[in-house]
């Protein structure tokens, strides 16, 4: 099987999958790029390493325009991600089986003035081809419901994500010598990404006796801000602001780390620093509507849910695991378990491979699994949580 995917660029978030698809003995497997990669979004060691052999950079595709666009239209199956349409129209119009995986489209919120504008780009950029074989991978939970809003995808939209390395670890023994009452967020410190919202816990944390320590890590506009706040409200002691660590050095971090927080808004298209707190053990609490929680996260199973922006709702989320530390380690270890047996790179791989095999084969609409990657994907309304915790 001929697999092709289509994206601006290779980071973290493709690469362990990738590497996936060219390890099975039945792929043939090529990721082309279509722009120079974006330092910001690519890890140092993606950036540092030699390029891999199933890459083809943005140059030698440019340079060999015509070759590279007849591999798109000949392969058996091509994954399309943020790249011009232009590559995948004709294979589309020939009937070739093509998915597009996509985060949320309306990261602002459906607004009826732009209701025309979205209408249209609805249909130049899906609408045109649902009677043709196009399929959607969301990689939000909340992708279904954009594209029903003029029904595209309709039974054509599988359950995907980002799917950052997995590592192997003897969870139990990590979850034992994790650090009592440690607290972990890390993103880019922006408005969107609330990254007062863990200052406010904290401040309420320690007014309330409790002995815990939260690093937070990242860099951003807001950085400056949140290092004032803290000062301002006397929690030198008990909050660390980090803004050298690498993925690499984090993923450690959070390995010694009880509680991991989430604190994004609907602009978090999926949020893959979850995948990797999960691997490493930490008990997640996380906004309803960051785009992987709904796939990832089973309140009070494998983590904790709250409700975007409810402070309240944080609060006595990580005030009960605070209480209960062998329910915050069982929390973690079910997430680990979570990545292991199913959001995984490798399980991702094999379950495209086989959804792809069943649809070259003539099933239309194959529901092979489940749950987790390639399973049918529901819809999920912004307001599909509600939290008893109030």
């Amino acid at each position: 099987m001929k697999i092709v995917f289509i994206s601006n660029f290779i980071t973290d978030h493709q690469k362990y999958l990738s590497l996936e698809f060219d390890r099975m003995d039945d792929v043939d497997y090529a990721f082309i790029e279509t722009i120079t990669p974006d330092d910001s979004f690519q890890s140092e060691n993606l950036k540092n390493e030699p390029k891999m052999s199933f890459v083809v950079g943005v140059e030698e595709f440019k340079n060999n325009r015509e070759r590279y666009q007849k591999i798109i239209d000949d392969a058996d199956v091509v994954i399309h991600g943020s790249a011009p349409d232009e590559l995948i129209v004709k294979r589309i119009n020939d009937g070739k089986l093509t998915f597009k995986y996509s985060e949320r489209f309306y990261k602002d919120g459906f607004k009826k003035s732009m209701y025309i504008r979205n209408y249209l780009a609805a249909w130049l950029h899906h609408g045109r081809f649902m009677k043709k074989r196009l399929y959607m991978l969301a990689t939000s939970a909340f992708t279904p419901d954009d594209c029903k809003r003029f029904d595209n995808y309709i039974d054509k939209c599988y359950k995907w994500g980002y799917f950052p390395k997995f590592e192997v670890l003897d969870i139990e023994k990590t979850v034992a010598l994790k650090r009592k009452a440690s607290i972990v967020w890390a993103g880019r410190f922006i408005d969107w990404k609330h990254p007062e919202l863990p200052i406010i816990l904290a401040k309420r944390l320690k007014a309330d006796g409790y002995d815990f320590s939260l690093t937070m890590f990242g860099k951003g506009e807001m950085f400056e801000e949140i290092s004032e706040l803290i000062k301002a409200e006397n929690l030198q002691d008990n909050v660390f602001l980090d803004d050298s660590k690498n993925s690499e050095q984090l993923r450690e971090i959070m390995k010694s780390s009880s509680i991991f927080l989430h604190t994004a808004n609907r602009k978090e298209g999926w949020g893959v620093v979850i995948n990797e707190a999960m691997n490493s053990g930490c008990a997640v609490v996380a906004s309803h509507i960051v785009g992987s929680v709904p796939y990832l996260i089973k309140d009070n199973e494998n983590g904790m849910i709250f409700e975007d922006g409810n402070i309240e709702n944080l609060y006595k989320k990580v005030r009960f695991l605070l209480d209960n530390p062998e329910k915050c380690g069982g929390l973690g270890k079910n997430a680990y378990n979570t990545v292991a047996n199913l959001w995984n790179p490798q399980i991702a791989a094999e379950r495209f491979y086989a959804l792809a095999k069943a649809l070259l084969s003539g099933d239309d609409y194959p529901e092979l699994f489940e749950s987790g990657p390639c399973s049918k994907a529901e819809i999920i309304k912004d307001n599909w949580y509600k939290s008893d915790w109030n």
